[in-house]
C-alpha cells in the first residue's frame, strides 16, 4: 500500500446567499485558487484521477479523497510496502 503526498490547486467558491458586492466578487475573482496538501493510502489512480483515504484498515476506512489529475500539481511517494498492507 502506498502512502503518498499530494499538491494540488482546488476549486474555491466565494460569496454566501444573496446579493454579492460586484467590486468585492471582483477583486476575490482575481486571487489564485489555493493550493492544498493531502496525505492519504493510495486506492486508486487512473487518467483522470487519485483517490486517497487517511485512514485504512481491515474492514473500514475513513472518507474517500477523489482529486482530479488535472488539478494535481505534484504525487509524491511516501512510503511503498508490497503484500500485506496492515504490516506497515
Amino acid at each position: 500500500m502506498n502512502i503518498v503526498l499530494i499538491k494540488w490547486i482546488d476549486a474555491e467558491t466565494t460569496g454566501d446567499t444573496g446579493w454579492q458586492s460586484l467590486e468585492e466578487i471582483k477583486i476575490e475573482a482575481h486571487k489564485p485558487p489555493p493550493t492544498m496538501t493531502t496525505v492519504g493510502f493510495l486506492l486508486h489512480d487512473c487518467e483522470t484521477h487519485v483517490s486517497v483515504v487517511d485512514t485504512y484498515g481491515p474492514d473500514d476506512c475513513s472518507m474517500l479523497h477523489r482529486i482530479p489529475k488535472a488539478m494535481i500539481i505534484s504525487v509524491s511517494e511516501l512510503f511503498t510496502k508490497e503484500g500485506d498492507p496492515y504490516a506497515i
